[in-house]
């Protein structure tokens, strides 16, 4: 079996073994993720692609994949239906596309911070967050891409930081920087001094502390299958979620087969 993962430095490597996968593709769009040294499991090959914006997955054949995984990286492809529809046309019949997203209300603190300082100082606002996609809009994307079987979850992370400037400085290291070329090149000072304080007005905590959202999409999408299995009726489970990272567990390391 083989399976496209965007690269993520080799973290996902302690996520799969050989009873996985045989085969792993890691894609970026930065030579300099890809260049990243790795060591992936025994029994695993790997080759590394880099992708072009404008033609993402177009080197890969029809029906090639068995498994598509992106991690919080989706926010920065211009053209999701287009990728989307990509990722339906490299699976192999009933393989399935796995992957996580900045949503909407993502760093809102931080948006709403500098929406009422530039208003202030300048009596206008520009852009200066990435937009992020809604629930609503995940789903539909999904569906009209031929995924079936949709299933979404989400997950909101908060961090504390002690000012903004942490806060941008932070999110520059993490390679999040603002990608949108419409509206204002930079910020001026006094439209940041003001975010600041505006930041601290509305949000801080009562020790002081900053908070920042983080809310994360995950979803998972199968390509539609002659052989696909469907839904069992509520309440037919026979194992409870609470016992997933078990089953995870066991299914990473299987028991060794019985001499006899």
């Amino acid at each position: 079996s083989s399976g496209i993962t965007q690269s993520t430095g080799g973290h996902m490597y302690k996520h799969v073994n050989s009873h996985v996968t045989s085969h792993v593709i890691e894609c970026d769009t930065a030579q300099g993720c890809l260049d990243v040294p790795r060591t992936p499991p025994e029994g695993i090959t790997t080759e590394q692609v880099l992708l072009q914006q404008d033609s993402l997955l177009s080197e890969f054949q029809d029906n090639s994949q068995d498994m598509v995984v992106s991690n919080l990286w989706l926010h920065w492809v211009n053209d999701l239906p287009g990728l989307f529809k990509e990722v339906n046309r490299v699976l192999t019949p009933d393989g399935v596309f796995i992957g996580s997203m900045f949503s909407t209300d993502t760093i809102y603190q931080l948006r709403v911070s500098l929406q009422q300082a530039e208003l202030e100082r300048t009596g206008g606002i520009s852009p200066h967050i990435s937009p992020f996609v809604t629930a609503q809009d995940l789903g539909s994307l999904l569906h009209a891409a031929k995924f079936c079987m949709i299933t979404l979850d989400s997950d909101l992370v908060t961090t504390g930081y002690p000012d903004m400037y942490y806060i941008m400085e932070d999110l520059k290291g993490m390679g999040e920087n603002s990608c949108l070329r419409s509206g204002a090149p930079f910020l001026r000072r006094d439209v940041l001094t003001a975010a600041s304080a505006i930041y601290k007005s509305l949000y801080a905590e009562p020790d002081g502390t900053l908070p920042l959202s983080f809310n994360v999409l995950y979803f998972i999408g199968w390509k539609e299958s002659p052989t696909q299995g469907v839904p069992k009726p509520r309440g037919s489970q026979t194992m409870s979620i609470a016992d997933l990272d078990q089953i995870m567990e066991d299914l990473r390391n299987p028991p060794a087969p019985s001499k006899s």
